[in-house]
């Protein structure tokens, strides 16, 4: 059972999560 609170911090740290594996490779070139 997730809280309206457990669902925000994920909203969060999902992108910012998902951004950290991908190699900024479009970001250096």
């Amino acid at each position: 059972m997730l809280d309206w609170w457990e669902r925000y911090l994920f909203s969060i740290l999902l992108p910012i999560a998902s951004l950290a594996v991908v190699p900024p490779f479009p970001l250096s070139s």
